[in-house]
């Protein structure tokens, strides 16, 4: 039998170790409400219910002692949970989502403390047989990552040494990195000559022809044959991808290591917690 909206309030006050007052005081009532609803004489006004489930870092769904087992398609209720967001908040309500999928992922079931970007570089490694899901949580970059496969197995997927060669020398090159990092900042997606490179980079015609060339070699640019005034000219149009910020993310954190673990999981029996200094 599910418990009263007056009991659930009581236990979630007991685990938080918060008083009746401290309570009454994040939701603007008398600590006396706050006692008539845990002794079930009254309930909270419905206005009051996003306040009170703020409070405890839960849903407003938890407050009623409704679980994902009472959905039918939690999925859904996902989408319709973030579409009662602002465009603007939407995001970052979906990343605390992302911090519930991985606390979700620990074998051990506990309640961990709610989303809150740290000020230091901290992060959650979760590594099992199962998955791999990693996640940044502090101001920098954000981000969440998880792919379901052992790490063994996964490395078995991905393409050999020698096609990662190809990439990797071409982005060893400062003025080429630097030529990507640009374009992927650009505002615009007009076409544009190695003119662009010269004038922003400060490079060489010849080298940001070269640069061009080998771009478009590895499918960053597409080239475009423009014949203006009798003369035929080289037009290049970039193909933004994401995937290539992510890589500078990750890249970011292999140039530093993080020690500083909100949530670290490494395959045993428990998880652990460690809070280590950031450099």
């Amino acid at each position: 039998m599910s418990n009263s909206i007056g009991q659930n309030i009581l236990e979630l006050r007991k685990e938080k170790g918060s008083t009746q007052e401290e309570l009454a005081n994040a939701v603007k009532i008398s600590a006396q409400a706050v006692s008539k609803w845990e002794n079930n004489a009254s309930s909270p006004d419905t206005e009051l219910l996003p306040a009170i489930a703020d409070f405890f870092g839960v849903s407003i769904d938890r407050l009623f002692s409704r679980t994902l087992g009472e959905y039918s398609d939690i999925n859904v209720e996902v989408v319709k949970f973030l579409q009662s967001y602002e465009p603007n908040e939407r995001m970052m309500a979906a990343y605390k989502l992302c911090w519930a999928m991985q606390n979700g992922t620990v074998p051990t079931a506990r309640e961990y403390s709610k989303l809150e970007p740290n000020e230091h570089r901290c992060h959650s490694d979760v590594l099992t047989k199962e998955c791999s899901a990693l996640m940044a949580k502090h101001h920098g970059p954000l981000y969440y990552f998880i792919t379901p496969q052992f790490k063994n197995d996964l490395l078995k997927m991905l393409p050999a040494a020698e096609e990662y060669g190809e990439l990797f020398r071409l982005l060893a090159d400062v003025d080429t990195l630097r030529a990507l990092i640009f374009l992927h900042g650009r505002k615009n997606d007009k076409p544009f000559t190695p003119n662009l490179l010269v004038k922003e980079l400060g490079v060489s015609a010849e080298k940001a022809t070269g640069m061009l060339t080998e771009l478009t070699e590895m499918h960053f640019i597409l080239e475009q044959k423009v014949e203006l005034d009798d003369e035929v000219i080289a037009t290049y149009n970039f193909r933004k991808s994401e995937r290539f910020i992510g890589l500078l993310i990750f890249a970011s954190e292999i140039l530093k290591l993080p020690n500083r673990y909100h949530l670290g999981y490494f395959g045993g029996d428990e998880s652990y917690w460690y809070v280590g200094d950031d450099e």
